[in-house]
């Protein structure tokens, strides 16, 4: 049985938020959307168990950056898997921190739909199966 991963999702469009979340809900995971890394931190510090993925726009409104908020939500869950997405050309070349991929906007949604699959089947592969 496949267990479901939680996926954060921080993107600034509204609309662009609403179908990327809808496909990665159709992956079998919760997704919890937000249009600020603000947001996204505030709700995540409120939780009681990490997410899984973090994947953030790299620029959004607010006091946080996409990029910010990955430092900060590795610092304190370093088990969380991050992948930042950015339409601006020099972006590709951020130094990114270890372990946190990087997606080339606009989108290739094969890619960013590979990369959740590809945690919720590490993650799957982690957990100790239940004994029926």
């Amino acid at each position: 049985m496949i267990i479901p991963i939680q996926v954060a999702l921080v993107e600034d469009d509204p609309l662009l938020r609403r179908v990327l979340a809808g496909l990665i809900e159709e992956l079998g995971t919760e997704c919890l959307d937000f249009g600020s890394a603000d947001d996204a931190l505030i709700a995540l510090l409120q939780r009681a168990a990490p997410i899984d993925l973090l994947i953030t726009d790299r620029v959004v409104p607010g006091q946080l950056d996409g990029l910010a908020l990955v430092k900060l939500v590795r610092q304190k869950w370093p088990a969380v898997q991050a992948l930042v997405m950015s339409g601006y050309e020099q972006d590709d070349k951020l130094n990114l921190p270890a372990g946190v991929q990087y997606i080339q906007k606009p989108l290739q949604l094969n890619e960013l739909l590979a990369v959740v699959a590809q945690v919720q089947h590490q993650r799957n592969a982690e957990r100790p199966a239940s004994s029926a």
